[in-house]
């Protein structure tokens, strides 16, 4: 069908939103806006993510522009066409990512989302940001309450949840010694999209304790032990 262009995230929570899938190479010429409900299963030592949808229903679905803002009537078309239980309903975060009958109507929508003027891809100072990709928040700063420690080279998620548990951060511009390590989501206390910078509650010496992450390698519990230890 494709390949996948991007992931987007939910800013307030670290939850998975949307898998943006780049059909281009394949004929179709357009991006496609999946939710991971529709996601039946990930095969990682094939790099497969398998869907439990048929092509024609992926290709109907409604269209997104990624340069332009998001509200939550779009996405409440987009949820509604596939069937899932709308992310923002949701009392629990991790209820939210499996595939439900009940629907909802852009209409109900409206007035929150205008009363909370979120969009996407914007800086304007009275707008909140409540989606980001991960390909806008690589490269972002990150600063501990001391300064300035190092800048996002990627994400790591929990395949299950569709939670982001760390951000790999690369330290090599502050610290010679250090390459990358990782930053616990737990640990953000904010995310400032028009500085394009992420601030955490941790100082610039226990991230500097944090063990070396390799990418190659497999991140296992032992090493998730070692690093809350640290």
């Amino acid at each position: 069908m494709g390949k996948v262009d991007q992931i987007y995230f939910d800013v307030h929570n670290w939850h998975a939103r949307y898998l943006v899938i780049d059909t281009s190479a394949w004929g179709y010429g357009q991006k496609i806006w999946a939710p991971p409900c529709c996601i039946h299963q990930i095969d990682f030592d094939s790099s497969v993510v398998k869907l439990n949808l048929e092509q024609q229903k992926m290709l109907g679905s409604p269209a997104i522009d990624t340069l332009k803002p998001i509200s939550r009537f779009q996405e409440a078309r987009l949820v509604n066409y596939y069937g899932c239980k709308p992310y923002w309903e949701e009392a629990n975060a991790h209820d939210a990512l499996q595939c439900s009958s009940r629907t909802t109507s852009p209409a109900e929508v409206v007035e929150p989302e205008k009363r909370d003027r979120m969009t996407l891809h914007t800086n304007a100072v009275n707008i909140k940001v409540h989606l980001l990709s991960i390909k806008q928040a690589g490269g972002y700063t990150i600063e501990a309450v001391d300064g300035p420690i190092g800048r996002i080279r990627d994400f790591v998620f929990d395949d299950e949840t569709w939670l982001i548990r760390y951000l790999t951060i690369d330290t090599r511009e502050w610290w010679q010694s250090k390459s990358e390590v990782l930053l616990s989501t737990e640990s953000v206390d904010s995310i400032d999209s028009a500085a394009s910078t992420i601030f955490t509650t941790l100082s610039r010496e226990a991230i500097q304790q944090r063990p070396v992450y390799l990418d190659d390698v497999p991140l296992r519990r032992m090493y998730e032990t070692q690093f809350h230890k640290a």
